[in-house]
This record gives C-alpha cells, sequence and structure tokens, in this order.
C-alpha cells in the first residue's frame, strides 16, 4: 500500500465526505495521481485493486463540491500573514469528443466538439507564486439552437457570462476581509454587470478591456478617444513570458494613464440599473520591431482603483502580466495530467476527476515558481525525506550532509525529464518538472519496496 505523501495529508486535512473510509480513499487516490501524472488510472494506481477502488470511487456519489472545498480552505491556510492576493480567472474546455459514449456532455465552442466548460481562479501570492485554486466551475453546455440570438434578452444570472461574476464574488467571500484582493482577467470579463459588481473593501479589480465603451466626458464619447488623448506618462521593459502565440522576449511599452467613467450599455440587461462606473485606464502599447509572425503588445486596463503616475500603471501591467498563470495551470491539467485523455462514462464522474487532479496540477505548478521565486529554501518545504534522499542518489548528485536548496532539487527534477541546466537555458519549465517528477516517483517507489522487504 503507498504512502500518503505529507503535501496530500495537508490539502485534504478538512475533506469531509460524511465517512472516514472515503475521505482516506480520496487522498490515496489523490497521491497516486501525484506520483504518475500523464499517465491512465490503472497505471497511476498501480495494482488491480486500487485501479478498481479508484473507479469505484469515482462512480459513486461523492459529490465534487466536496472535494474541492477542502482545497479551497488549504488555499485560504496557505494565504497565511500575506496582506495582497492575486485571484487570475480564466475559462477553457475539456475536450472529450474522442470519448462519444460519455453521457452528459455538452457541445464547445465548435459544434462539432464535445466536453465540459471549465472556469477557474487561481490565486497566487505577491510575488507570482501560485497558492492554488480558490474558484472552479464547471458545467455542460445545453442542447439549445439560437440561444446566442436572445442573449440581449436574457437576464445576465442567465448566461454564461455570469460565471466571472461569480467567480470573484466566491474569492471575495472566502478570502479573510483583512486580505487586499486583486481580481484579474482578460478581455472576455469585460462585462458592465462584472466590473460593476459589489465588492468588499479591499476587493479590486484588473481587467483587460475588449469594448469600445461609451464615457461620461464632455471632451471625449469613448473610452479609447480618452486613453488616446491621455499623454504618455512614461516607457518599460517588460519581459514575457512564452505562450502559444509568442516566444519569451522583453518588450518596450509606453504608458498612458486616464480616469474614466463609463456609462451603461443602452441595449441589453448586461447594465439595466447599474449606475456609471469611476475606473481608471491604464494602456500600454509595445514599440518598436516585434519578431515576425508575433502579436504587437498592447492591453488597455480597468483598474477599480485610483492610478496616479507611471510607478502605479506599471504595477497594474505587472499584476496583469501574471494572469497567464491561471493558463499555464489549465495546460498542466491537460498535457501534464493529460486528464482530456481520461475514459470516463459520465460528465459527473469526469467532474470528480478533475477535482482530484486540479491538486496534482497545482502541485507541479507550484514547485516550478516556488523554486524561481523562492529558491534558496530547503528542499523539505516540497519533498519527504525519503524522496530527496532517492534524489541526490540517483541524479548522481555529490553527497552531502543535509537536503539541497529547492531550486538545486528542482534542477536535478527536470534533468530527469530531459532538462539540460546549460548556461543559457534558464529555468526549468513545468514540462520538464513533471516528466522528471513522475522518473523520480519511479525511483521511490522502488526504494520504499525494496526497504520494506
Amino acid at each position: 500500500m503507498r504512502e500518503i505523501p505529507r503535501s496530500v495529508e495537508r490539502e485534504f486535512r478538512t475533506l469531509d465526505l460524511g465517512d472516514e473510509r472515503r475521505e482516506q480513499r480520496a487522498r490515496r487516490i489523490v497521491s497516486s495521481f501525484l506520483m504518475a501524472p500523464a499517465v491512465s488510472i490503472p497505471v497511476a494506481c498501480g495494482s488491480g485493486a486500487d485501479t478498481k477502488a479508484a473507479y469505484r470511487f469515482l462512480s459513486s456519489d461523492v459529490s465534487p463540491r466536496a472535494l474541492r472545498t477542502a482545497q479551497y480552505e488549504a488555499v485560504v491556510e496557505r494565504i497565511g500573514q500575506r496582506r495582497r492576493v492575486l485571484a487570475v480567472h480564466d475559462k477553457t474546455n475539456l475536450d472529450f469528443t474522442c470519448c462519444p459514449g460519455t453521457e452528459g456532455l455538452g457541445p464547445l465552442d465548435s459544434p462539432l466538439c464535445r466536453g465540459l466548460k471549465v472556469q477557474t481562479v487561481f490565486l497566487l501570492d505577491d510575488a507570482g507564486v501560485p497558492l492554488g485554486v480558490i474558484d472552479q466551475r464547471v458545467w455542460a453546455r445545453e442542447e439549445k439552437v439560437g440561444k446566442r440570438r436572445t442573449r440581449k434578452q436574457r437576464a445576465p444570472e442567465e448566461k454564461e457570462s455570469w460565471h466571472w461574476r461569480q467567480g470573484f464574488e466566491a474569492v471575495q467571500e472566502r478570502v479573510p476581509a483583512d486580505v487586499e484582493i486583486v481580481g484579474i482577467a482578460d478581455r472576455e470579463s469585460d462585462i458592465y454587470f462584472v466590473l460593476a459588481m459589489p465588492r468588499r473593501e479591499g476587493m479590486h479589480l484588473l481587467v483587460r478591456s475588449a469594448h469600445n465603451r461609451a464615457v461620461d466626458s464632455e471632451e471625449h464619447r469613448s473610452l479609447r478617444e480618452a486613453v488616446e488623448a491621455a499623454p504618455v506618462a512614461g516607457e518599460y521593459e517588460l519581459k514575457l513570458g512564452r505562450t502559444r502565440k509568442r516566444g519569451e522576449r522583453t518588450a518596450r511599452l509606453e504608458v498612458r494613464i486616464a480616469p474614466v467613467v463609463l456609462k451603461p450599455p443602452r441595449h441589453g440587461q448586461n447594465g439595466q440599473g447599474l449606475p456609471p462606473i469611476r475606473l481608471s485606464a491604464v494602456w500600454v502599447r509595445e514599440r518598436g520591431e516585434v519578431p515576425k509572425g508575433e502579436p504587437r503588445v498592447e492591453w488597455l486596463l480597468l483598474a477599480t482603483w485610483p492610478v496616479e503616475g507611471l510607478e502605479e500603471a506599471l504595477e497594474c501591467v505587472e499584476m496583469y502580466a501574471h494572469r497567464w498563470k491561471v493558463e499555464r495551470y489549465h495546460y498542466v491539467l491537460k498535457s501534464g495530467c493529460r486528464i482530456e485523455r481520461l475514459q470516463l462514462e459520465t460528465a459527473d464522474r469526469l467532474e470528480r476527476a478533475l477535482a482530484l487532479y486540479s491538486f496534482v496540477a497545482w502541485r507541479l505548478l507550484w514547485l516550478t515558481y516556488q523554486a524561481r521565486r523562492r529558491g534558496s529554501n530547503p528542499c523539505t518545504e516540497a519533498l519527504d525525506e525519503d524522496e530527496w534522499q532517492v534524489l541526490l542518489a540517483v541524479s548522481g548528485a555529490r553527497r552531502r550532509r543535509g537536503p539541497p536548496t529547492l531550486q538545486e532539487a528542482m534542477r536535478l527534477i527536470a534533468g530527469f525529464g530531459g532538462f539540460q541546466g546549460r548556461k543559457g537555458d534558464g529555468d526549468p519549465g513545468v514540462k520538464a518538472i513533471w516528466q522528471g517528477w513522475r522518473r523520480l516517483m519511479d525511483f521511490v517507489l522502488a526504494a520504499r519496496a525494496l526497504t520494506h522487504r
């Protein structure tokens, strides 16, 4: 029987499924998934009995909400004494078109594709290190035709876009009142009822604008006019991380700042009954040449707090630059945990599996960024004693009296995943870490089996 890592015990310490045996089974399944990401459930579980128990658990009436709640509580506990956190919000598709027999799925963005919609709020600390998922919503779209034509007539609560507001509302309910929150989202969340949502003290929003909204001003008619008329507050160099659309590079940006008052929409119900909103617009635009085939950086950010001067504007830009980490979380779920390859019979079972794999994806991403930001910390905050000892033994690292630093340990683990560690390679990415992590866990399992013979 496999041991349950300390990280899993801590994460699911408050898990309440109404049955202690089920709670322990959930921890053992998560432990198996964590030790062997990117493989099928039978391979991760290791034995026929454990595989059967895992499928039985996923087929049970266990509430995915209960599995997530334990993780939300662990995230709040990790906030600790921090005075500010970043809540980055994004939506993605889980495509199970390859599993036509799975019941309960719905159409995705293409009517030929079927799966589940997932909307995640990912909590980060001020340094951008992931603290975990603080809210996650999963649903299957209804099989209805023509709803797009009636979207202006439908109440906001009846639309998918309402999930953006619900996600931010959940964050301000769960995070302690004395902690400042900056909710960050991309252009899809530029919805009037999101920007105008009631917010507690210390809850702010930073949203990338998608619409050239009308403004309440004698000098300008639209948001774009107002920011284009504002003087350049300064220039700034921003290091951009690698995404599917661009490589890693440094962009030179010019910054403009404009206080604006947005008018509610005149048509539809998104702004019905809502007052004008006073916001700060921060417009950053890339200057000079950009690599061929890559889009020029241009962000028009809307902040719900007063932004005065270049320093505060740059703080907004740096905070928004962390938003893509929720996309990296979804990437790890899909590629590192291969959740879209699960072959389960119903959407309910897939949702339970997602609730368990959610911890695995966060943990792998946390290892990556914690090692970058706080690499001098001892690796014991991430690895059990026998894990770092096996790591040193198998990697051929020089003998030492105590555990290595977290940065040293992650580079050794990434080495198992193909990371070369050459002078210009920089820090290892999450893919090298999850590939190396799986190999390390195989070595650890072998060492434990030999120890207990």
